[in-house]
């Protein structure tokens, strides 16, 4: 879901990771700051740049097969493990209910 409450959702964990007050006009500014410097960085990045092309790619295929009762993006919004745990990028729920947990990759042979 995009919009104003995941905004404020990630504006909410900035300014408690910060230990300042969500509601200071300055935390906005802070956080404004925050998100251009994060975004300057990924796009400088060819392989973050690859690398979500490909996730995107991949979204598609599985979209355009229609052969799932479910396609989640796994990989994004809280994660509280209790241990150390590694999060995939899908989870697909195939028409038979079988459900896969899928890390794409991009690989570069020259």
């Amino acid at each position: 879901m995009s919009g104003p409450f995941n905004f404020l959702s990630e504006l909410a964990t900035f300014s408690a990771g910060k230990r300042i007050p969500v509601s200071d006009a300055r935390t906005v500014d802070q956080f404004i700051g925050h998100v251009h410097k994060t975004a300057i960085d990924a796009v400088a990045s060819q392989a973050r740049l690859h690398g979500h092309r490909t996730q995107e790619m991949f979204e598609a295929l599985v979209l355009s097969l229609n052969k799932h009762r479910l396609l989640k993006v796994e990989d994004s919004g809280r994660v509280h493990p209790a241990d150390s745990f590694s999060v995939p990028d899908f989870r697909v729920v195939l028409a038979d209910g079988s459900q896969w947990l899928i890390e794409v990759k991009n690989v570069y042979h020259s």
